[in-house]
C-alpha cells in the first residue's frame, strides 16, 4: 500500500519527467536551427566574425533544452532525498512515525511549480540576451536599440523568476490560502444581506 510519502515521490518525479520531456522535445528544433546557421558559416556577415555570431546564436537556441533537462534531473534526484528529509524532520518534531500530511504534500507540489517558473525565466532571460547578441553582432542594431525591442522577453523572464521565487518561498501560505477558498466559497452562500427585509410600500 502506498503511503503519502511514497504518492509525493511519485508526483515529484512526475513533474521532473516532464520537465525532461520537454528539453528533449525541444532540442530537435534547436540542433535543426544551430545547423541552419552552421550552414551560413562560409559567407561573410557583415564584416563580423561567423563564430561570434554562431555562439550567440547556439546560446539563445540551447539555453531552452539545457535548463529544462538539468532541471528535470534534478527535481528527479532530489524526490527521494527531498522527500526523505521532510519525513525524517517532521518525526523529530512530533516525536512519532507521522507520516506527510496532504498540505505538506501540496506544498512540495507548489515548491516545484515555483521552480519550473523560475527555471522558464531564466531560459527567457538567456535566450533574450542571445537574440540581443546576435543581432549586435550582425550589426542589425546597436546594443541599446537591440536591448529597447526585447523588453518584453527581458520583463516577462523577470516575472516568471518572480513568480517562481514567491512560489518556493511562500508555498506553505498558498496552500492554506487554497484550503481556505471553499469555506470561504460556502460563507458567501450562505450570506444573504437582505433577508428578511421588506419594501417600503
Amino acid at each position: 500500500m502506498l503511503r503519502r510519502g511514497d504518492i509525493a515521490r511519485i508526483l515529484v518525479k512526475f513533474f521532473g519527467l516532464l520537465i525532461v520531456l520537454e528539453a528533449l522535445i525541444s532540442l530537435p528544433r534547436a540542433v535543426e536551427g544551430f545547423s541552419a546557421v552552421l550552414n551560413e558559416l562560409n559567407k561573410p556577415i557583415s564584416g563580423n566574425t561567423n563564430t561570434e555570431a554562431l555562439i550567440a546564436f547556439a546560446v539563445r537556441l540551447f539555453a531552452e533544452p539545457f535548463v529544462y533537462f538539468v532541471t528535470g534531473l534534478g527535481i528527479i534526484w532530489w524526490a527521494k532525498r527531498g522527500i526523505d528529509r521532510a519525513i525524517a524532520a517532521r518525526k523529530s518534531a512530533d516525536g512519532n512515525d507521522a507520516s506527510l500530511e496532504l498540505p505538506a504534500i501540496e506544498a512540495i507540489l507548489v515548491a516545484v511549480l515555483g521552480l519550473y517558473f523560475l527555471c522558464d525565466g531564466i531560459i527567457d532571460l538567456v535566450a533574450t540576451a542571445g537574440s540581443v547578441s546576435f543581432e549586435v553582432v550582425l550589426g542589425a542594431a546597436p546594443l541599446g536599440e537591440a536591448n529597447a525591442q526585447h523588453l518584453l522577453g527581458y520583463g516577462l523572464g523577470c516575472l516568471k523568476i518572480g513568480i517562481g521565487i514567491f512560489l518556493i518561498l511562500r508555498r506553505t501560505g498558498f496552500v492554506t490560502l487554497r484550503r481556505r477558498i471553499p469555506e470561504w466559497a460556502r460563507g458567501a452562500r450562505r450570506w444573504r444581506p437582505f433577508q428578511g427585509a421588506t419594501l417600503d410600500g
